[in-house]
């Protein structure tokens, strides 16, 4: 059943290329995470209100997401798009070495994540304590207990952990989330640098050194989520730099929630965004049809 958010992903991401609103790959592929993570928000507070929320309905709820998000895929209209790959010169020899590099972390990083069981600290005393505690419970509300970190921090990370864990029956996968995080991540510093200018080589040397960040190697294949929170910070900063350039209501909206994914797997980067929050106002407050999505951003 893990198949579940593999295939509605993947339906996510072809609907999004067939729809041709986005020329590039990376952005989808962001965007069909986004999505991803809306449908574990949303399912998990409404399975929540009953006492609903055991492997059973979470397997359902996945048969459905992959049936709809399917059926949104056949019956988009394709719009074909003319590229110019072709016309893309060869890498360069230091172009492929940046690539062979970024590869080899991303493939040593995999490993650990897939093979190692979570160790680090905040994932032992409250992001995989609460998890258990809510299929025990067959809900995320509040329980009792002395660690206060399970019921106050953010749970969007959390509740990834948990559908993975219902869906495969362990805490094996758990480090999965922040993994993937990672890697989204690093598509989207190179589409950051594609809209800001730069060359394919300054590009890559970008990821290179964003893959190798030492902290980010330490924790990329821990059950933690600090890569999670940074991947929608950066879709806040792509959306925010899309919005200035465009002027399109929806990249307000995917900046919005980006915004809002932040706000639910972790407080503290809030601080870090808030001038992006200042453009997106200022922005915003100049063409009328957009004051309506400042709402969520003026309830934050």
């Amino acid at each position: 059943m893990i198949l579940g958010p593999i295939l509605t992903y993947s339906f996510i991401f072809a609907s999004l290329k067939k729809s041709g609103r986005d020329k590039s790959v990376l952005g989808p592929l962001i965007i069909s995470f986004l999505f991803l993570n809306m449908i574990i928000f949303i399912s998990t507070e409404l399975l929540s209100i009953t006492h609903a929320l055991n492997a059973i309905n979470i397997k359902l709820t996945w048969i459905i997401a992959v049936l709809l998000s399917g059926i949104a895929w056949l019956l988009l209209p394709s719009k074909n798009q003319i590229t110019d790959q072709n016309n893309a010169p060869s890498l360069k020899i230091s172009e492929i070495l940046l690539i062979l590099g970024i590869l080899c972390i991303c493939l040593i990083l995999f490993i650990k994540a897939a093979f190692s069981a979570p160790f680090a600290n905040d994932v032992l005393i409250y992001h995989l304590p609460r998890v258990m505690h809510w299929i025990q419970d067959k809900t995320v509300a509040p329980y009792p207990t002395h660690i206060l970190r399970q019921l106050f921090n953010p749970p969007l990370s959390a509740y990834f952990q948990l559908h993975l864990y219902l869906l495969s029956g362990g805490d094996h996968l758990s480090n999965f989330p922040q993994y993937i995080s990672m890697l989204l991540g690093l598509c989207g510093v190179s589409l950051i640098c594609t809209l800001l200018g730069l060359n394919r080589t300054e590009n890559l040397l970008a990821v290179f050194l964003a893959a190798y960040l030492p902290s980010g190697i330490l924790i990329a294949p821990t059950g933690l989520n600090d890569y999670s929170v940074s991947l929608w910070v950066i879709g806040l900063v792509i959306y925010v730099l899309k919005y200035i350039e465009k002027n399109q209501i929806k990249d307000l909206a995917f900046a919005v929630t980006f915004l809002s994914m932040i706000c639910l797997t972790k407080i503290h980067p809030l601080l870090l965004v808030t001038p992006f929050i200042a453009v997106l106002l200022l922005k915003a407050f100049t063409n009328k049809k957009s004051l309506i999505l400042m709402v969520p951003i003026l309830l934050m």
